[in-house]
């Protein structure tokens, strides 16, 4: 079986991608949206509770989206911090490839190789992908739901649009 040149050189991308984010992933982690976020999550999956602290309700400022992903990592990780810059981190990568789905949808293989490219090496992407923001994990349900977006246009077909709505409504809760 004969690879694409294109899905290689995706995969590179993809590679490269990975590589400066965990030179970055090792940094120290700032803010606290991260702590909110981070015990919004744990107290959500454990105790089914979307709030944290005796007379202070983060859950009034912060969707939940972001929360229930850092809760389920948390599952597994048992690290709040390395939860949320974990799936930060897994969003960031997964954004890469629908870059490229975007790119060659609209225009073809190199642009969308070109916007995958784009993606994976600029510094913003890269801050927001290894830092416990929901940032990233919106961008990726975002540019999925604009590639489902592009996708309706050419099938007009009524999965299209359920999925479209469904994706574009767990964005709007991250």
């Amino acid at each position: 079986m004969k690879i694409k040149k294109e899905y290689l050189i995706l995969a590179l991308i993809l590679l490269i991608g990975s590589i400066v984010r965990m030179i970055k992933f090792g940094d120290p982690v700032v803010g606290t949206d991260v702590a909110a976020f981070s015990r919004l999550g744990k107290n959500f999956i454990e105790s089914g509770n979307y709030a944290f602290g005796e007379n202070y309700n983060m859950g009034v400022y912060f969707p939940p989206g972001y929360p229930l992903f850092i809760g389920i990592i948390n599952l597994f990780a048992h690290d709040l911090f390395f939860s949320a810059k974990l799936v930060s981190f897994i969003s960031s990568l997964i954004t890469i490839p629908i870059f490229y789905l975007i790119g060659r949808e609209v225009c073809n293989e190199e642009a969308g190789l070109f916007a995958a490219f784009a993606y994976a090496v600029y510094p913003l992407s890269i801050i927001l992908g290894v830092y416990g923001n929901s940032d990233a994990l919106f961008f990726c349900f975002f540019f999925f739901a604009i590639y489902v977006f592009l996708l309706s246009l050419k099938k007009d077909l009524l999965l299209f649009y359920l999925l479209l709505g469904i994706i574009s409504g767990i964005a709007t809760i991250t």
